[in-house]
């Protein structure tokens, strides 16, 4: 019989999903086949269609391997090594009334990866999310809002 304690209910992390050992439709195939993808690839999905949890599966594989995959189906498929991940989590974006305050502290977040002196005249956002992307390979980042 079901465990109804098993089912995740608003659970947003693979990692904390597969700890729980809640419930998870294995779909890790076509994780793998996306992953394998070269280039942009749009996930777009409903609202409360598991984004959040799609993306922290995707971070989970490229951060840890396979640590989190044992018994499922991407673990026969996946043999790339792991990455430095950053994760920049927007949902709370909302609070940054005006939308000068998520400038700041972006480009906060930019000059301690990057070690630069820059000022919003000089760069655009893009530009600088560009360059974390291209030129990242320092220690991760975790930077919270409260």
């Amino acid at each position: 019989m079901l465990d109804p304690t098993k089912i995740p209910k608003g659970t947003q992390s693979f990692d904390q999903l597969r700890e729980a050992g809640q419930i998870y439709v294995d779909k890790t195939d076509m994780i793998f086949e996306i992953a394998q993808f070269e280039g942009p690839f749009l996930l777009a999905r409903p609202r409360r269609f598991g984004k959040t949890l799609l993306v922290s599966t995707f971070a989970s594989l490229f951060e840890h391997g396979l640590r989190d995959f044992q018994g499922l189906k991407i673990a026969s498929l996946w043999k790339d090594k792991t990455y430095e991940v950053i994760d920049l989590n927007f949902s709370l974006v909302v609070a940054f009334r005006p939308l000068s305050h998520l400038n700041e502290s972006f480009l906060h977040i930019y000059r301690f990866v990057s070690n630069r002196t820059v000022s919003w005249h000089q760069v655009t956002l893009s530009a600088l999310f560009l360059s974390l992307a291209v030129g990242y390979d320092r220690t991760t980042i975790t930077h919270s809002y409260s």
